[in-house]
């Protein structure tokens, strides 16, 4: 009896560290995705193949979006976020007996959640600022309210929408118009 308490509980982490495998592996092809529709959308604002290098194509956005400055703070925040997701990696493979055990939060889970949040704030305004520039009213309050509501998943697909439309002013307004 004692030997089939064993495989059950051996069965058990086996199926935790299995379900923790499947979804690191979902969460960085789902990051190789969101990459490539940043690079790609980022490409479709600007026309600078630039944008295809990975830390480099969130500078660019920031540039576009507001300023160089922002685009900098933007780059060193995904730099950070790379390196947490290589570090969740490595705690996946190696160290998931820490989760096992030690179920209360310490410093370094408040530090990951602090990068993860400014990042997707960083990221949510300076699209909102895009937006503001490409769009009119609007649609830049639509699009701006979706992209947070979206966690900012839906930011590279509005970022191809505003890439085929033009914002008109005014004064192309009135040319149009005489």
């Amino acid at each position: 009896m004692a030997g089939f308490s064993i495989v059950l509980l051996l069965s058990g982490f086996v199926g935790a560290f299995l379900l923790f495998m499947a979804l690191a592996v979902i969460y960085y092809i789902w990051q190789i995705c969101k990459y490539l529709l940043y690079s790609f959308s980022v490409y479709g604002v600007s026309k600078d193949k630039k944008a295809f290098i990975p830390i480099f194509n969130k500078y660019i956005f920031g540039e576009i979006g507001i300023n160089k400055i922002y685009g900098i703070v933007l780059a060193v925040v995904t730099c950070l976020k790379v390196f947490i997701d290589i570090w969740f990696l490595d705690f996946i493979l190696v160290d998931v007996n820490l989760l096992v055990f030690n179920l209360v939060p310490n410093l370094s889970f408040f530090f990951v959640l602090f990068v993860f949040v400014a990042h997707w704030i960083l990221t949510c305004i300076c699209a909102s600022k895009l937006f503001e520039k490409k769009c009119n009213k609007t649609i830049y309050i639509i699009l701006t309210v979706l992209s947070y509501l979206s966690l900012g998943m839906l930011i590279p697909v509005f970022m191809f929408f505003i890439n085929k439309t033009k914002k008109e002013s005014k004064e192309d307004l009135a040319i149009k118009n005489n």
